[in-house]
């Protein structure tokens, strides 16, 4: 078989791995989000406390707009949170909670978590939501974040942009 042969037979793979649902599936078990009102989730204090412990948040929010931003793809969000000493949170953390506002428009998502993020030197731990909406990448967005679902905590981030990806 000749190279193009090969390079058809490859393609064909990609695509029909791209078209399968498995890379939809959330890992572990998925937990019911929370039903907030955004007047609940604008009161939500700028810092993160569980059980008395402040972690540190970061939040980066991203959309590939391929050429146009109506058919890039969905919204992306990635959380880092960190305890002290780094690389460590409490063990009552439970599941982590997303939602993003636009306007009255929000986006509520459970996170995966991703484990400990191997690229950084203060070791926080990742968590990830993606498919989500396919917002103006030139806008900004208020974040809240919730963590355990039984001892509810919240912390809320104004003007968290989202990153353009081509």
């Amino acid at each position: 078989m000749g190279r193009i042969g090969l390079l058809v037979i490859g393609l064909s793979l990609l695509v029909a791995a791209g078209c399968s649902d498995e890379h939809r599936r959330v890992m572990g078990p998925r937990t019911s989000i929370p039903s907030l009102t955004v007047a609940e989730l604008l009161a939500a204090p700028d810092s993160l406390r569980v059980n008395g412990v402040t972690l540190k948040t970061e939040i980066y929010l991203y959309r590939d707009w391929m050429g146009d931003p109506e058919r890039g793809t969905g919204l992306i969000a990635f959380v880092h949170l960190n305890g002290d000493p780094p690389g460590t949170l409490p063990a009552s953390v439970g599941a982590v909670y997303l939602w993003v506002l636009h306007g009255s428009d929000v986006w509520s998502e459970t996170m995966t978590d991703q484990g400990i993020d191997p690229g950084r030197a203060d070791s926080p731990h990742l968590f990830r939501a993606q498919y989500g909406p396919r917002w103006d990448g030139t806008v900004d967005v208020v974040i809240g974040v919730r963590t355990s679902p039984t001892d509810v905590s919240l912390v809320l981030r104004k003007d968290v942009p989202i990153n353009q990806v081509y």
